[in-house]
């Protein structure tokens, strides 16, 4: 990682993650961003602590507030740029627990070599929108399950410019993957593989 890099900071990180996986709704709240979208993966039903709020534990009980009058959790993406920066302590003290810790990598492309140079794998199929097949396949490992959710997580992934991966050996899916486009960043998003178990093997 750079560390000079102004996209490779943190809370950079955190805002260019939030345009690759944009929920379908967003709300300003004590300065924090309240993603909603129908309870489908925790980033696009979280908030994003950006600015520290005047009244802590107000802003906090507000947004426990929206989400429950939604049915839903209040889930917090907390980074080493989340702010206050006592955040994580102050929502353990309250009976939150830490769940899904992600690890972020940031790659600048300078120097990395010439990729027209690169002989193409011809067994990778692009394109800029998520096919059913392609959904099938993503869906089958990650879920969700309900055709409702599935519609929603069309929208999420509809809602910022794509180009989805396939793996394809022999007319048989083996793996999908999203590269999510936001401004001049790529984020990788949406990988699936095929899993062996036994003598079968199931996507």
């Amino acid at each position: 990682m750079k560390p000079v890099s102004r996209f490779a900071r943190p809370l950079a990180l955190d805002r260019t993650m939030s345009r690759g996986w944009r929920a379908l709704e967003e709300e300003n709240v004590g300065g924090w961003i309240a993603r909603f979208s129908g309870g489908v993966t925790k980033r696009a039903n979280s908030v994003l602590p950006s600015s520290a709020p005047g009244d802590l534990d107000a802003c906090i009980a507000k947004v426990e507030r929206r989400y429950a009058s939604r049915g839903l959790p209040a889930v917090f993406h907390i980074s080493p740029e989340s702010l206050p920066p006592d955040l994580d302590a102050r929502l353990c003290e309250r009976g939150y627990r830490r769940l899904s810790p992600t690890l972020v990598q940031y790659l600048p492309l300078e120097g990395c070599g010439n990729a027209s140079t690169v002989e193409p794998d011809q067994r990778i199929e692009l394109a800029d929108e998520a096919s059913p097949r392609w959904c099938e396949a993503f869906w089958g490992v990650e879920g969700p399950d309900t055709a409702g959710e599935q519609a929603i997580c069309r929208e999420i992934l509809s809602a910022t410019p794509s180009v989805y991966a396939s793996l394809v050996h022999d007319g048989r899916l083996h793996a999908v993957g999203r590269l999510a486009l936001v401004g001049d960043l790529g984020g990788i998003y949406s990988v699936a593989t095929e899993v062996c178990q036994g003598s079968e093997t199931v996507v």
